[in-house]
């Protein structure tokens, strides 16, 4: 899958290394990740399915993306965005990749979501779910392949 939404959530659950050599993660890894997320926030695969397709997030517990977006660096433990420590994190377990220029692009445009206010504080679902409304009306400003 080439689609916006897809590569960003794949950079962003790739760059989840093994904690112990620092390795990336493989295929198995990377979907014990997403199920985990997904178990521990009620999110089925249709539910994950529909995202992609739609690129409506409204129907998924935006814990999952917190769960996420905590286990890339992206959110740190107080549930705070820090697209600074997200980004350094991608671009350690993901070098040279030629996706990373765009998705960096893209994240830091969403950095405004920081200053929003929440009420979840440390959860951090509701700045997740912040985060990925503005991943999706990015994707809506880049120019089809």
């Amino acid at each position: 899958m080439s689609d916006f939404t897809c590569i960003i959530l794949c950079a962003l659950v790739m760059s989840i290394s093994r904690v112990d050599a620092g390795v990336p993660l493989g295929l198995g890894d990377i979907n014990a990740i997403l199920l985990d997320c997904a178990n521990k926030n009620k999110v089925t695969n249709d539910q994950l399915r529909a995202v992609v397709k739609s690129q409506d997030t409204t129907n998924v517990n935006p814990c999952f993306f917190a769960c996420l977006f905590k286990k890339s660096r992206f959110l740190n433990g107080k549930g705070d965005l820090d697209v600074n420590a997200g980004l350094a994190y991608v671009k350690q377990v993901m070098p040279n990749r030629p996706e990373i220029a765009m998705v960096e692009n893209v994240v830091k445009k969403c950095e405004s979501v920081k200053n929003v206010p929440v009420k979840d504080g440390a959860a951090g679902c509701e700045r997740a779910a912040l985060v990925v409304a503005c991943l999706v009306e990015q994707k809506k400003t880049l120019k089809p392949k």
